[in-house]
């Protein structure tokens, strides 16, 4: 599967649709609940890490929780981010 078609499943998912439709910051509130998902998410992973036998596996779910560890707050600044430009889109069709 190319990057392409994956980019654009994505896009056909309920998520992005939900996104796409949001009107106003209020829309948006519910997304916070993905910060603390990704944060418990990453530490999943670790405890997979730190569970697994089996080598060939290992070194992947090290590499994998070495990925997440960035994620919940680069989806903080994302979320952030877009908050603020939907209240300035709030603001300015006022």
């Amino acid at each position: 599967m190319s990057c392409k078609s994956i980019e654009a499943s994505y896009k056909l998912s309920l998520f992005y649709k939900t996104v796409a439709v949001v009107s106003s910051s209020v829309d948006f509130k519910w997304i916070w609940q993905l910060y603390y998902l990704s944060s418990d998410f990453a530490a999943a992973v670790a405890l997979r890490y730190g569970g697994c036998h089996d080598s060939s596996f290992r070194d992947s779910f090290g590499q994998h929780t070495a990925e997440e560890v960035e994620h919940p707050k680069d989806l903080a600044d994302w979320m952030r981010d877009e908050f603020k430009a939907l209240k300035k889109l709030e603001i300015n069709n006022f």
